[in-house]
């Protein structure tokens, strides 16, 4: 600058004495660390992303959402002192937040392992990993519920598919098909194909525009608009989402499709001006209550059912609905750090009970060559489970239920059909002479079969006018 005359020789000979190293500004990050020291640290951010204020300077009193029995429950954990559950590998970490679904309210925050110091990495906020299929029932099946007018029995068909527009085969986890199977067995079984497939439905009645609003709306879109791809049915995000954000999109599901934007702080006093100043809480409804509703009882059903052993996680005397997700490394990085193939590389947990919401990822900071830096079938691969279960049975109240809105209905229909046909206008439209036919079949039937079992009668709920409950007619 002095040589091009920008300044003086005064000025440059005054700015070369200063050492560039005394002008960076350090991160603040102490040793010294508190009790509910990783929900402290939430708390921090709150303040500065959302008030705009600092607690380091401007004296404050600050009024905070904190369960301080469960905090400790927590930090318990993540010091390995809790006395059921353990970590057999030092190098797994874990991040997650517990909401209270009646406001929002963060009443918990797991910051991971060992968490001492302030102002740490706090893998409840910081932590952006790619969700995996715990996006699928928010994502894909949600919005069918909402858009397509689907039922709780709608029959999907897994099959070889492909990427939309594309000449990209689908794998499912198993490398299987199933065939048909209704949405609770394609979130249970976490089917691929299905997802990617209803999304294609709603994009097409919808279009990509409001699918990324929605997905924005809930603070999960993590890029711009147009580079919203289908593998975000699958959690193939461009970067990721966070353990608080994910809860804050179950917490939807739990409240009936109202989204309650997730906060540490009731309120604060500013000690300067003894103001009383609130959060303001976005609250917004991104489902009907019906929709809502549907994706609920599914998400309940899967965990019922013990789809891929979910029950692992279901408290005692507690409902929940839950869904597992499972992120993998891509071949050549395992065969570059010498990881068996099965190796897995984030295992998410998020589900919620009529009370509270639970996300929670368990990952790795690091990935180490031939260090076990990944996740295979044992105690480690069920840790967000029982993470889960046990912060579940201590806060939950096991009285407390879903309730059926007052839109939901109960009839029966002929399985796998669509559009829907209930099953008593079908035989009325048939006549007298279809009830014959059909009975002449079940009577050969039960004589030649006679050890044959048939479909089992079962109450689901859809909404008005759809119908629900299915039932097998042979005609």
């Amino acid at each position: 600058m002095y040589k091009n005359k920008y300044i003086s020789y005064e000025e440059y000979d005054s700015a070369s004495k200063i050492k560039v190293s005394s002008l960076i500004k350090q991160k603040e990050i102490s040793n010294e660390s508190y009790p509910y020291q990783a929900y402290i640290d939430v708390v921090y951010k709150d303040l500065e992303n959302y008030l705009k204020l600092s607690p380091y300077q401007t004296p404050l009193k600050i009024y905070t959402n904190l369960n301080s029995e469960l905090q400790l429950l927590i930090d318990n954990i993540q010091n390995n002192n809790d006395p059921d559950i353990k970590f057999d590998n030092e190098f797994i970490n874990i991040g997650g937040a517990v909401i209270d679904n009646n406001n929002g309210s963060v009443i918990g925050i797991i910051g991971g392992r060992n968490y001492n110091g302030e102002r740490l990495f706090n893998h409840a906020i910081d932590q952006i990993s790619q969700p995996a299929s715990t996006i699928k029932p928010i994502l894909s099946y949600a919005l069918a519920y909402e858009h397509l007018n689907w039922c709780s029995m709608h029959t999907l068909n897994d099959k070889e598919t492909y990427y939309p527009n594309t000449n990209t085969l689908i794998n499912n986890v198993d490398n299987n098909y199933l065939g048909e199977i209704t949405i609770s067995d394609a979130i249970g079984y976490s089917r691929n194909t299905t997802a990617v497939s209803t999304l294609n439905e709603v994009i097409n009645k919808i279009g990509k525009h409001s699918v990324a609003s929605y997905l924005n709306k809930l603070n999960l879109l993590d890029c711009p608009e147009d580079e919203l791809t289908y593998a975000y049915a699958l959690g193939g995000f461009k970067y990721g989402v966070s353990p608080l954000n994910l809860a804050s999109a179950y917490s939807m599901i739990a409240n009936y499709g109202i989204y309650k934007s997730p906060s540490t702080i009731r309120y604060i006093i500013d000690l300067n001006t003894n103001k009383k100043i609130s959060l303001i809480q976005k609250e917004e409804r991104l489902l009907s209550e019906d929709s809502a509703f549907l994706i609920n009882y599914t998400l309940r059903n899967v965990v019922n059912n013990n789809y891929w052993n979910i029950a692992l996680a279901k408290p005692r005397n507690i409902e929940i609905g839950a869904k597992t997700g499972t992120s993998s490394f891509d071949s050549n990085f395992k065969e570059t750090m010498n990881y068996p193939k099965n190796a897995s590389k984030d295992i998410w947990f998020s589900g919620f009970s009529k009370d509270y919401t639970i996300a929670i990822w368990s990952g790795f900071d690091k990935y180490l060559k031939n260090e076990k830096t990944y996740f295979l079938n044992g105690n480690n691969n069920k840790i967000a489970k029982l993470i889960f279960k046990k912060i579940m049975e201590e806060i939950s109240n096991p009285s407390l239920k879903f309730e059926v809105p007052s839109s939901i209905e109960t009839h029966n229909i002929i399985k796998g059909l669509y559009p829907y046909k209930l099953a008593i206008q079908e035989v009325n439209k048939k006549g007298v002479k279809a009830m014959k036919r059909f009975l002449s079949l079940l009577i050969a039937t039960m004589i030649l079969f006679p050890a044959m079992t048939f479909a089992k009668y079962d109450s689901v709920k859809v909404s008005k006018p759809v119908i629900h409950t299915h039932v097998l007619v042979m005609s």
